[in-house]
């Protein structure tokens, strides 16, 4: 399978291939093995910055994102799910560093370039901001949380789960955000808690993530790491800010 994929409808979808068992080792120096995609995703997310520009302002103009904007952060979107997937425990496969391999283990479905409201693109960045909270959030919730499933999946050898599904979960839900915020889609960011109005049509599902249904378990792990990341999200808000304050008292030319 490809990493990225053009699909109809304007939610992004994800296909993971199910990790059956863990490297205990690679479990164990997970973090130190993301070093050298981390690295690179810098340089990458500086250029998606400057894509998101320009972007912005075409889409603001003609209400369609340019392909090249497309391309690129299509490809972008394809490195970030191949880069959390991993950092996550969806799968045991190194990612590639290849920009588009030609088969992974984490696929990305994204809509392709539509016609969107000018006026709803304009004020994106405003629109967008409780979604930037719901990130935040889940995000420091899940971090804070990853320390009791490394040591579930350094001890079992495999991903339990519960954990498998809520990690998806947020994985899709990140990777609409993003698609959201860089003008890809229109589709405003939904279904963190997976997708329970389809499990009818689980007998026709395409994957295990498509639709994907979460398990009691994995419902709870979800809201554990809203739970969590709450109280987390404040108390980052406020040595933010407290830090910020002392810069700026510091540095200010009317301080004694």
């Amino acid at each position: 399978m490809t990493d990225t994929a053009r699909v109809g409808g304007l939610r992004v979808e994800v296909d993971v291939a199910p990790a059956v068992r863990q490297r205990r080792l690679t479990v164990a120096f997970r973090v130190f093995l993301l070093v050298p995609h981390v690295v690179v995703l810098w340089f990458l997310g500086a250029a998606s910055e400057v894509v998101t520009i320009v972007g912005y302002v075409a889409a603001v103009f003609t209400g369609r994102l340019p392909d090249f904007a497309w391309r690129y952060q299509s490809g972008y979107l394809g490195w970030l799910a191949r880069l959390f997937a991993y950092a996550l425990f969806l799968t045991g496969d190194y990612p590639s560093l290849r920009w588009r391999p030609r088969v992974s283990p984490v696929v990305v479905h994204i809509p392709p370039p539509v016609t969107m409201n000018r006026w709803a693109v304009l004020f994106r960045p405003v629109l967008a901001v409780p979604a930037v909270l719901a990130v935040y959030v889940v995000g420091l919730g899940g971090a804070v949380v990853a320390v009791v499933e490394w040591v579930l999946v350094l001890t079992l050898g495999r991903t339990p789960r519960p954990v498998l599904q809520a990690n998806a979960a947020v994985l899709r839900y990140y990777l609409r955000y993003q698609a959201y915020v860089l003008f890809m889609t229109p589709m405003y960011p939904r279904y963190l808690s997976g997708d329970d109005d389809l499990a009818d049509d689980a007998r026709a599902a395409i994957s295990w993530t498509r639709p994907l249904i979460l398990t009691r378990g994995a419902r709870v792990l979800v809201a554990a790491y809203i739970l969590v990341g709450i109280p987390a999200y404040i108390a980052y808000t406020v040595s933010t800010a407290d830090t910020s304050t002392r810069t700026t008292v510091l540095t200010s030319p009317w301080t004694p």
